[in-house]
């Protein structure tokens, strides 16, 4: 079992080399970082080199400013997939999306024997739109109903023309041969063939990025529609193996910290986000050095 690990940073270098560490310790899994087009580049990957006890990553060189709810997010990914399916004719079981404030909470074993006894399937969250229990505005499909330049206008702007849209009763047509938009968490563990698929699509079917690049959060779109638009809709098991608080707050999700050690230690998911070395420090310790031994 070999997997890549695709991790979206856009802060806290020394956090993101606790991670490296963690998800590459004894073994051959590799991990592609995209920094932040807003981060200097030369001077992360420095810090990072200087931090980092593993060899087995690399900061890759196409990079995007990414902004909550802009298609930037998706671009970004996309670049971070191609270049784990393109590295060094290396072949990859899995590959799985993070932040760079996620940490491993099972072992590497622990993480490769789950995957190797659930070969096959594909791991992200799922549900048809609209999900009024879930997603304001309109159950989620004011997200791909409307207009939405997030990268190019902003999030506050780009609202007051979706107002405007919404006003004038003006709606966008949805991608030919798509009957279902699918929504859930950005974050997966997919097949190196799953994502394969994916690049695929995408080549052969270029309206349906451009449909996305204008909707409102469209990581947590893009994946989902695809997938459960595919051959592979019944190998998608809806469980994105992360352990992630959206109902404790004061943020949504939760930033984890020691107080939620037990639950941690006593889940049966194999990652969980997000921590903070400025919010507790401590808990971030605890699994490095754990995860280590």
């Amino acid at each position: 079992m070999r997997i890549a690990y695709l991790i979206l940073a856009h802060r806290s270098i020394a956090q993101l080399a606790f991670l490296i560490d963690a998800l590459t310790y004894e073994n051959q899994n590799y991990c592609f970082v995209h920094l932040d087009a807003r981060l200097h580049a030369s001077s992360a990957s420095r810090q990072l080199n200087k931090i980092t006890k593993s060899k087995n990553w690399q900061a890759i060189k196409k990079r995007s400013v990414v902004n909550w709810g802009g298609f930037n997010m998706v671009e970004a990914t996309l670049n971070l997939i191609l270049e784990a399916l393109n590295f060094n004719n290396t072949k990859f079981d899995y590959l799985s999306l993070h932040s760079g404030m996620d940490l491993p909470i099972k072992t590497n074993k622990q993480i490769e024997q789950y995957l190797n006894g659930h070969k096959g399937q594909q791991f992200i969250d799922f549900f048809e739109l609209p999900n009024y229990n879930d997603w304001s505005g309109n159950g989620g499909l004011d997200r791909v109903n409307y207009y939405w330049f997030v990268d190019e206008l902003g999030y506050a702007e780009t609202n007051k023309l979706r107002l405007a849209q919404k006003e004038n009763k003006m709606k966008k047509d949805w991608p030919k041969n798509i009957n279902t938009i699918y929504g859930g968490s950005q974050w997966w563990t997919l097949t190196a063939d799953c994502t394969e698929y994916i690049i695929h699509f995408i080549n052969k079917t270029p309206g349906f990025c451009h449909f996305f690049k204008y909707c409102n959060i469209p990581d947590e779109l893009f994946f989902q529609t695809i997938l459960l638009n595919s051959p592979y809709k019944n190998r998608v098991e809806n469980n994105n193996l992360r352990l992630i608080d959206w109902k404790t707050g004061p943020q949504y999700p939760k930033t984890l910290d020691i107080t939620d050690l037990d639950r941690l230690e006593q889940s049966d998911k194999l990652f969980a986000r997000k921590f903070d070395e400025d919010t507790d420090a401590e808990i971030i310790k605890y699994f490095v050095e754990k995860l280590s031994k």
